[in-house]
């Protein structure tokens, strides 16, 4: 299904536009059941983390080989080996699951995980001037109940400090469907 409605470019896409480099260690936080798994390089470190025990199973039953899968919520995960330890820490689809407050303490632990020139993407369903009927009809059935406008994401990166680089994403796939991309780096 994924393929059908566009999905599999879109990823081939963003992980392109990561530029990722041999070695480097990935974060994927919120991972679910690895998607991402399919489209980053093998000569990475990947690190993911879901809340989902269903979903962690499903990662070590598949891609066991190929990465680390913790069943934890990253906000209260600790990890002191990991600070200042990742170049790249995937938040996709996740903020706009959770409210203000949950995304601020959430970004502010990622930040504490985050190498020096590192940076944070986040990914996430958008409300925008210009959205057709359809395209808001098919945001309104997103199971998000935090699906924010560009400025309130941009907002909330922003009361954290973060030098913010973003985009509004509105072709990526054969349905009409918006996302907004920030990307994050500690100043």
């Amino acid at each position: 299904m994924r393929d059908v409605l566009g999905g599999n470019k879109y990823y081939r896409n963003y992980v392109k536009s990561l530029n990722l480099k041999p070695n480097q260690k990935f974060l994927d936080v919120g991972c679910g059941p690895g998607t991402l798994l399919h489209f980053l390089p093998n000569n990475i470190e990947y690190f993911g983390i879901d809340m989902q025990q269903n979903y962690i199973n499903y990662c070590h039953k598949n891609f066991g080989d190929k990465g680390s899968f913790f069943c934890e919520r990253i906000e209260s995960f600790n990890c002191p080996n990991w600070e200042n330890y990742f170049d790249v820490i995937n938040v996709h689809g996740l903020l706009h699951h959770i409210d203000d407050n949950s995304a601020i303490h959430l970004l502010k632990k990622c930040a504490t995980y985050l190498k020096h020139n590192g940076f944070i993407v986040t990914v996430d369903t958008v409300f925008h001037k210009g959205q057709s009927k359809l395209e808001l009809w098919f945001v309104s059935k997103d199971r998000g109940q935090n699906i924010k406008t560009e400025k309130e994401y941009l907002n909330l990166a922003q009361k954290l400090g973060f030098k913010v680089q973003s985009k509004l994403i509105t072709n990526h796939i054969y349905i009409p469907y918006s996302q907004f991309e920030m990307r994050l780096q500690v100043q």
